[in-house]
């Protein structure tokens, strides 16, 4: 098991590093937004060596603390991201109809009179 970096899309990376105790090994994850150099989250991992699982729990922290998703479209669920992609037109009707599909799944939009939408946050 080795250091490593993980890039979850252009905003956000993981960054791991292991420490080894005989033949256990404990993973230590970080996420780091752009390029700050203070992590947004950490958490340890012990004797799991399943990026996925650090990946998962990376993108749950991302999706439960940001103020807008749009930007970070690549790390949402794929069901999200296949709802948004049937977005036809800047309509109200359109605006709804993809937010009550969304709301199924636990999320929500706003959006202003030009039936743009902004704010894609995950519902708490």
């Amino acid at each position: 098991m080795k250091n490593r970096t993980i890039k979850l899309n252009d905003n956000f990376k993981i960054v791991i590093k292991v420490k080894e105790t005989g033949d256990n090994y404990t993973q230590f994850a970080s996420i780091f937004e752009g390029k700050n150099k203070m992590p947004l989250f950490g958490t340890s991992f012990k004797d799991t060596d399943l990026d996925n699982v650090i990946i998962n729990w990376a993108k749950e922290k991302i999706i439960s603390t940001s103020e807008d998703l749009f930007p970070n479209y690549e790390i949402l669920p794929p069901k999200v991201r296949g709802i948004l992609a049937t977005f036809k037109d800047e309509t109200y009707e359109e605006c709804e109809r993809i937010l009550s599909k969304l709301k199924a799944y636990g999320y929500t939009f706003e959006y202003y009179l030009d039936a743009l939408p902004f704010n894609l946050t995950k519902i708490k």
